[in-house]
């Protein structure tokens, strides 16, 4: 288990080098070619995407990866529900596409950019359907990483060989959707060698697929609406340069928060077939599992926090220096989100006890909404940074009480 748990979790950091480290390595000549103000529009988009491949993986991340990891020893039990994910997939396609219109239609800042908000759709459809879960669930992330550094780093080179000016942005977006379209394809194209050819079953039988990913899902989206919307709001309340500045913190912040994922999907398919015989999952979490990944999180606070200033400068250049303060705060959410992963995402779910952390997720969620809005007059870009501590110590305290109640039972 040792060996497979390692093996997992450097293959899973290549594949976010490709997702996230890349635009980090990219960021400094991008951002200072574009500009402030570029950067937030494309963070917005980006922001809306977010929802999109949420809404088209539908808790593909949580449930498919634990009910992969639960039936990979039997092929006709996993090609079938192969079948039931993607054609739930296909289906959704129109229901995101009619949400993008509307939204389009409702609300002003998405109508002034169009262009972006469609090529961050066909982004986010190709990078929703794309078969992460099935690799993650038979533990195989070799081929996972290599095809996205791959496409990724191709599509890196094009954003620097083609922009060179401002009004290059759609470039930068075009580049990530078309990167996205061929990870889909080449994986998906691996699945089915393995697995044969996809078919589509009917709808009567997607029910069951419906409701047992239903927590799974609604687990993701919440925490995301909120974001979105608090994001939204703050695109109103400040100016194009303060949102860009956002923008450029927000980035580093996301860039160094996604590298807990690797941990945190590589040692899920171990916890979910532990808990499928025993309680060992508990020792797993316990012993190995939290103390690693919290000491991550004070590593990545003492560099976000006490190097801010050169790590902005650095990446984003000199006009993005007042995304240094807003860095500080974001390095505060780190080892709280370490913490909350580990007892939250790994434990509670690992229980079965996706309802309940549905619920503090929800709960969680309304008040770090709650503390955003209060704050955003007084503390502006600051407020949503700010709303994010508030919502992981709401979420820690809620989990740590279901815990605590669940063993004393």
């Amino acid at each position: 288990m040792k060996q497979s748990f390692l093996k997992n979790t450097t293959y899973l950091y290549a594949s976010n080098f490709a997702d996230y480290l890349l635009t980090i390595f990219f960021l400094p000549f991008i951002a200072r070619i574009i500009g402030v103000v570029e950067l937030g529009k494309i963070g917005l988009a980006q922001t809306f995407g977010i929802l999109i491949i949420l809404i088209m993986e539908f808790g593909s991340p949580i449930i498919a990866v634990q009910k992969v990891a639960r039936t990979r020893d039997s092929k006709k039990n996993l090609k079938e529900y192969i079948n039931q994910i993607f054609t739930l997939k296909i289906l959704l396609i129109p229901i995101v596409f009619l949400i993008t219109f509307s939204l389009m239609l409702l609300i002003p800042v998405f109508k002034l950019n169009i262009l972006y908000l469609y090529l961050v759709l066909i982004g986010a459809i190709f990078q929703g359907m794309t078969p992460i879960w099935f690799f993650q669930g038979i533990e195989e992330m070799k081929v996972l990483a290599l095809s996205k550094i791959f496409f990724r780093l191709i599509g890196f080179i094009v954003i620097v060989c083609f922009i060179d000016s401002p009004e290059d942005g759609w470039i930068v977006l075009s580049s990530f959707s078309i990167s996205s379209l061929f990870i889909f394809l080449y994986l998906y194209y691996k699945m089915i060698k393995r697995v044969g050819a996809t078919k589509f079953v009917s709808p009567s039988k997607l029910v069951s697929l419906i409701k047992s990913s239903k927590n799974s899902f609604l687990l993701s989206l919440i925490p995301v609406c909120y974001n979105n919307i608090s994001i939204l709001f703050l695109s109103i309340a400040v100016n194009p340069v303060q949102l860009g500045i956002f923008y450029g913190a927000n980035r580093i912040y996301k860039a160094f928060n996604s590298l807990f994922g690797p941990l945190s999907q590589s040692i899920f398919p171990i916890i979910s077939y532990a808990s499928k015989k025993n309680n060992s999952f508990k020792k797993i979490i316990l012993k190995k599992y939290l103390p690693i990944i919290f000491s991550i999180g004070i590593i990545f606070f003492t560099i976000n926090y006490f190097f801010s200033e050169p790590i902005v400068l650095f990446l984003l250049g000199d006009d993005f220096i007042n995304s240094s303060s807003l860095l500080k705060i974001f390095s505060i959410v780190l080892p709280l989100t370490a913490i909350s992963n580990a007892i939250g995402r790994q434990w509670l779910i690992a229980l079965n006890k996706d309802s309940f952390y549905l619920i503090i997720q929800l709960f969680s969620s309304f008040f770090g909404f709650f503390i955003f809005f209060i704050g955003l007059d007084k503390y502006e870009s600051a407020s949503f940074p700010l709303s994010l501590i508030a919502y992981e110590c709401f979420s820690i305290a809620m989990i740590l009480s279901i815990i605590i109640y669940s063993d004393e039972k």
